[in-house]
């Protein structure tokens, strides 16, 4: 995926775009290890907006997570809601 495409995603993401949070996701979760942490973080987003796809996916990429990158993608997971939240108050 080229990076204007990544960037377009993230963008329409943290608007709150479910299908782009999934597929930012899955994009991540395509790449090395490294980046599997980012990748639950939005699967994560996704699947607490009821994402089934997503939902299964972070589920499966969960297991698969050591320990350290299960907890940092908790806490990007953190941090992407209160980026979504204050992008949503910030609108009305």
């Amino acid at each position: 995926m080229n990076r204007l495409l990544v960037k377009y995603l993230h963008i329409q993401a943290v608007r709150g775009s479910v299908p782009c949070q999934y597929m930012l996701g899955k994009h991540y979760y395509q790449l090395e290890p490294e980046y599997w942490s980012k990748a639950y973080a939005w699967l994560s987003v996704a699947a607490e907006q009821g994402h089934e796809k997503a939902v299964s996916t972070a589920a499966v990429l969960e297991a698969k997570l050591k320990a350290e990158l299960l907890n940092a993608g908790r806490e990007l997971t953190d941090e992407y809601k209160k980026e979504i939240n204050k992008r949503f108050w910030l609108k009305t």
